[in-house]
């Protein structure tokens, strides 16, 4: 996990923006989303959170980052149904 700091992306127009430089390791996979994924609700508004996404991350490190996408967004809708939040999710292998 990387800890968010500065302005929401997109949030105003000619907002500053710094840089951050990462170690990671080769094959390492980066994973941006929207907080739609951890506040999805299911039947009981019991939200899908943290754990859960982590768990659903592992669970498809083996596949692409397309099916990985699409496997999460399925498990979403299972546990919670249509979304009631923009979501936005993206996943790159990094070299």
């Amino acid at each position: 996990w990387m800890d968010a700091t500065g302005t929401l992306l997109g949030l105003e127009e000619g907002s500053p923006y710094g840089q951050k430089k990462i170690r990671y390791s080769p094959g390492a996979r980066l994973i941006f989303y929207t907080d739609c994924i951890t506040e999805q609700k299911n039947k009981m508004r019991e939200e899908f959170g943290s754990a859960r996404f982590l768990k659903l991350m592992q669970d498809c490190i083996a596949v692409s980052p397309d099916e990985a996408a699409d496997r999460m967004v399925e498990e979403l809708k299972r546990f919670g149904g249509e979304f009631e939040d923009d979501l936005t999710l993206v996943i790159l292998d990094l070299p």
